[in-house]
């Protein structure tokens, strides 16, 4: 008996002596991928050791069956049980059956709990680290970790449409880090909801490791701090348009970009929606946070300027940053009042104050050229403790019809010279006052709301603060009687707003009524319709939204036509358009000279557009346009009265 053992134990460890080359050779060798299968934990490991017992079960049963006459099931017992023996024997047959059971005992009682631990194990590890892919059907996709993506997540989550559907974020975030961010920003009722997974989402294969072509809709947020934002957030897109399979069903997408350089290429494009394969809905972070303020939040008038009335609103931006382009541009689409109507002298004015501002003036002009070369602005300087003009524009060639004009005032708001500007202001009767501090800085922004004369402290005038960190000291400051007037606006980077979806309903119920009048829907849906606009009416009609929610639904019916067409008028010159000389401009409306069709679709292709023009000067059809549009405004707004 001692003899058999000693045979034995000189085969195992014959047996470990040749796996141990065995294995050295294939650490050394090209073939590697057996240690590498052997080291993952995520299932491979099981299916390696289901096989190696599949085959030991096989090899035992045969051995039994024709050599030692064992049942099959005594068989499973020698595998599976250390303790199961036959009726004892000697030689080598109980050798045999004592090899049968260590390999069992290593195999099934040592490695399979080890496999099933590093599988569990690897679980954990991949759902931490972001890495692990599950298979979603119409789930919430967010593509990047934008500091605003926490509003974003808790505002559509909410929707009633929306509140058992996942919510997939894909970001090259570290997952773990950015999960717990998350959390804390989040209810749990949404938190509980979240997957949070590591990956490029300028890259195929990660859009597709989601399943973006079953995602309910998908949010391009862009990573954040992400120098190349925008160039990134475009990227994407184009890759999502590569991936998507060739169906009718449109996937829903809206892009953040931060830019106005973007905006407006976006608007520029020529390719429609349906020819991409996406609805897609582009949002400027900071444009907004701008809509949050004067579209959803407050009115720029504060509802004070009717047909009668001799003042006029004026707004005051503190900073030449993009917030300060933001705020302006908003500004400048739905601040169209019908005292203008009756007295054009009663313009909206929009005015930039900051220290050497004359360079980023330049910029912003430059940018907006089309409405800049059909607006009255001037531009100031600080000399000798007195803001004098040191240019202007007030020969406008192509007519003086715009209800907008700027001012560039060059000095710190703290200097004497600015302070009493403010204070005349503040102190006009005829003027409807709100100041904006729209610095990047929010702390900066706050210090200087608080040194304002006191003559527009004790005022009423609105003052809006930026806070990008947060609002906590602002809103500690309107207890006082003081600093009551002070607003804070765009804290964490939240540009997510609840009314966006209404406008944009109303939006797209603006482009059905114009199809059902002018065009030719052929029974297709309100939303196929929208899908076959190009961007830039597809921003018209969001931008003339803006305006009906903001101002127009307060006007009488019979001011509703000319607001509208003045709106219009700025809406297309900021978006690109420009105005042609008015002798053209009168043939094309008139119809006066030959192919006038072809020439105004020739001139609209290059950005240009003959009813840029005063109201009065348009013919019954383009009056038309106007006045069924503002009836279907007014309908609606009626509704919703007796609602």
């Amino acid at each position: 008996m001692s003899y058999i053992l000693y045979i034995f134990f000189i085969c195992i460890t014959f047996v470990t002596l040749k796996c141990n080359i065995i294995f050295k050779f294939y650490m050394t060798n090209k073939w590697f991928r057996l240690y590498k299968n052997a080291s993952r934990g995520d299932g491979v490991q099981l299916i390696w050791l289901s096989a190696i017992i599949g085959v030991l079960l096989i090899s035992t049963w045969l051995i039994n069956k024709f050599v030692l006459h064992i049942p099959f099931a005594e068989t499973l017992g020698m595998v599976f049980d250390p303790g199961h023996f036959m009726d004892y024997i000697t030689g080598w047959q109980f050798v045999l059956q004592v090899f049968i059971n260590l390999i069992g005992v290593v195999l099934v009682g040592g490695f399979l709990i080890s496999v099933l631990t590093n599988i569990i194990s690897g679980w954990g590890e991949a759902y931490n680290n972001g890495s692990a892919r599950f298979r979603f059907r119409g789930h919430l996709l967010f593509l990047g970790s934008e500091n605003s993506m926490a509003s974003t997540i808790a505002g559509v989550a909410s929707r009633p449409e929306n509140l058992k559907r996942k919510v997939v974020v894909l970001s090259r975030q570290d997952a773990s880090a950015l999960r717990e961010q998350l959390f804390a920003e989040l209810d749990e009722q949404v938190s509980d909801r979240v997957v949070v997974l590591q990956g490029e989402i300028t890259k195929q294969e990660q859009l597709l490791s989601v399943y973006i072509a079953d995602a309910s809709t998908v949010y391009i947020m862009g990573e954040a701090d992400d120098a190349g934002h925008d160039v990134h957030v475009l990227e994407c897109l184009n890759e999502i348009k590569h991936v998507l399979p060739k169906r009718e069903q449109l996937l829903d997408c809206y892009l953040l970009c931060y830019n106005f350089s973007t905006l407006r290429l976006v608007q520029m494009q020529t390719e429609k929606q349906s020819e991409a394969g996406v609805d897609l809905v582009v949002i400027n972070s900071m444009e907004s946070l701008a809509q949050k303020v004067f579209v959803t939040n407050m009115s720029i008038d504060r509802n004070q300027l009717s047909y009668d009335s001799e003042c006029y609103a004026h707004l005051v931006i503190v900073g030449m940053t993009q917030m300060a382009y933001a705020l302006s541009t908003t500004a400048a689409h739905v601040a169209h009042y019908p005292n203008f109507l009756r007295d054009n002298r009663l313009k909206t004015r929009i005015t930039f104050i900051a220290e050497n501002i004359q360079q980023e003036a330049d910029f912003f002009r430059g940018h907006f050229d089309s409405v800049f070369e059909m607006s009255h602005w001037k531009q100031y300087e600080l000399r000798e403790d007195k803001l004098v003009a040191v240019a202007e524009n007030n020969e406008l060639s192509k007519g003086d019809f715009l209800d907008v004009e700027w001012e560039f005032v060059s000095a710190g708001v703290e200097t004497s010279a600015v302070r009493d500007y403010l204070s005349t202001a503040a102190n006009d009767k005829k003027r409807v006052l709100t100041i904006a501090m729209a610095g990047n800085n929010g702390f900066d922004n706050l210090a200087a709301a608080m040194y304002l004369p006191d003559e527009v402290l004790a005022s009423d005038t609105p003052i809006l603060i930026y806070q990008p960190e947060g609002n906590a000291t602002v809103e500690w400051m309107r207890k006082s009687k003081m600093f009551e007037h002070f607003c804070p606006f765009g804290m964490g980077g939240n540009c997510y707003d609840d009314s966006f979806q209404t406008r944009l309903s109303w939006a797209k119920e603006t482009n059905m009524t114009y199809e059902q009048t002018y065009g030719n829907p052929a029974g297709r849906t309100r939303n196929q319709l929208w899908t076959g606009l190009r961007p830039a009416a597809q921003f018209s009609n969001i931008y003339h939204a803006n305006y009906a929610i903001a101002t127009l639904h307060r006007m009488p019916q019979e001011y509703m036509a000319p607001l509208e067409h003045n709106r219009w008028n700025m809406e297309k010159l900021l978006v690109g358009f420009r105005a042609i000389d008015k002798s053209l401009r009168d043939d094309l409306e008139w119809g006066r000279i030959d192919n006038a069709t072809e020439k105004a679709a020739e001139l609209k292709a290059r950005f240009y557009h003959y009813n840029i023009a005063p109201f009065e000067d348009l013919n019954h059809v383009s009056v038309e346009k106007d006045a069924v549009l503002t009836a279907a405004l007014a309908a609606k707004i009626n509704d919703k009265k007796n609602g």
